[in-house]
């Protein structure tokens, strides 16, 4: 292997299925230049002798949580470019990485592109430009992203304060923060298996409180009411159309060809 750009990394945790079914996904691409990090959290289901018995390394370590484990991979990983595939979910075709590798020029601290998700079979496309109204309402999942090594080492990865949106927090952060540049890859890139921890009924309650706290960080009291105003606003889809030609023009963060 000559150059190695990515690290392609799965987090596992007593799902023998899913992480094999994943891990199957990761080894068919055609493409040489990546490394695959497995790094198991204590599965007691067989999930590691299964992808031992593919051919992977797993590396195995406690963790406090799936955000905590992410973080120890990041320690592990070689790639410039570190993507995060939940198990259960799988890259859209064999050729990704490699449609990745000719898309990516390494000016850009962060990449993000499109997913597929499953089993609605809806593929969600995120806009080129993302303006503090769109991340307000919505989030990148870290499936879409691709990000630099050195950036993740630089803010000290996801934080681990954060149960549910760890993900969200950081590229709120990288963004806002830290001022780090992003650009949209017109690619599908994973297809998503949707109903993670977050989405589960239980979680749903803590998910919210903990979302409007990430929202008190990084948003102003008045912006929040604004943007919330905004949404309701928008339910009409012509208005919101009428808005999205108007502010996109005021967008933050735009990828410069």
């Amino acid at each position: 292997m000559d150059e190695l750009l990515f690290s392609v990394v799965t987090v596992t945790l007593n799902c023998a299925n899913d992480a094999v079914h994943t891990a199957q996904s990761v080894l068919t691409q055609d493409f040489a230049g990546y490394e695959y990090i497995v790094k198991d959290g204590g599965s007691t289901d067989g999930t590691v002798e299964r992808l031992r018995g593919i051919g992977l390394t797993v590396h195995m370590e406690n963790d406090l949580s799936i955000y905590d484990a992410m973080n120890q991979a990041i320690d592990i990983c070689k790639g410039d470019y570190i993507y995060f595939l939940n198990a259960g979910d799988t890259f859209y075709d064999p050729l990704t990485l490699k449609n990745l590798a000719i898309l990516i020029d390494s000016k850009y601290d962060i990449y993000y592109g499109d997913i597929l998700l499953l089993p609605l079979k809806k593929i969600r496309c995120y806009p080129n430009n993302l303006s503090r109204y769109y991340l307000f309402r919505k989030n990148l999942c870290h499936q879409a992203l691709i990000v630099k090594r050195e950036v993740y080492k630089e803010l000290n990865g996801f934080n681990i304060s954060y149960r549910y949106a760890a993900d969200q927090e950081f590229v709120w952060r990288a963004l806002f923060r830290y001022n780090k540049t992003i650009k949209h890859l017109d690619l599908i890139i994973a297809n998503f298996l949707y109903g993670g921890f977050s989405t589960k009924k239980a979680n749903r309650k803590d998910s919210v409180r903990e979302r409007r706290h990430l929202v008190s960080q990084f948003y102003s009291p008045l912006e929040s009411i604004f943007y919330g105003i905004v949404g309701l606003y928008f339910l009409n889809p012509l208005k919101a159309w009428i808005w999205y030609k108007v502010y996109q023009k005021q967008s933050v963060y735009s990828y410069h060809v």
